[in-house]
């Protein structure tokens, strides 16, 4: 059975389309809008991945431990913009 799908939140944007319009039930919605995977629901068959319009659902790679997953697709390399207009990412 595949891994689940992963949201790579440096990428995310909030739009909703992958929750509330492809309306699968293993996407949920976080308070900041970017979206999750319920990993116990997702049966990782990937039909999610082509609704994305910024590509932030990707498959992750199988050896991939929980700890490379957490440093390469949460959120904490996001940082305020200087002109407070929204996230931009660290390089």
């Amino acid at each position: 059975m595949p891994k689940p799908v992963i949201i790579d939140e440096n990428i995310c944007e909030g739009c909703g389309i992958c929750y509330a319009v492809f309306g699968c039930p293993a996407i949920g919605r976080q308070p900041n809008g970017q979206a999750f995977i319920h990993t116990d629901l997702c049966n990782g068959n990937g039909s999610c991945i082509q609704v994305c319009p910024v590509q932030a659902i990707v498959r992750p790679d199988p050896n991939d431990t929980e700890e490379d997953l957490v440093m390469k697709y949460t959120n904490k390399l996001k940082i305020q913009d200087r002109a407070g207009c929204g996230p931009s990412k660290v390089k």
